[in-house]
């Protein structure tokens, strides 16, 4: 956000441009990663947080389903965070809302 405000107060629509791609492209890379690694390890996840060992195999079954269909929104999440942040840094706060 900061970036973006501060080429936006320069005028800048290059540096803007650059800086949003730039942001957008690392955090699709990032939020895929993070969530192929969610779904890899939803049961162990789930087993931990269900208690170990002594875990109800109804219930780490379907927290692994909740945490592998999470997994599968977050990069999706994380570009509308970095929309919405670069909406913001170019003082646009009405565009997020509409969307």
């Amino acid at each position: 956000t900061n970036l973006i405000a501060k080429s936006f107060a320069e005028k800048d629509q290059t540096a803007s441009a650059r800086i949003s791609r730039t942001a957008l492209g690392m955090g699709s890379i990032g939020g895929l990663v993070i969530a192929t690694l969610l779904v890899v390890m939803a049961n162990p996840i789930s087993v931990l947080y269900c208690g170990g060992s002594t875990a109800s195999s109804a219930m780490v079954e379907a927290c692994t389903k909740y945490v592998a269909i999470r997994a599968l929104a977050l990069p999706f999440v994380v570009i509308a965070t970095i929309a919405q942040a670069i909406c913001i840094g170019t003082k646009d706060t009405k565009t997020p809302m509409l969307s």
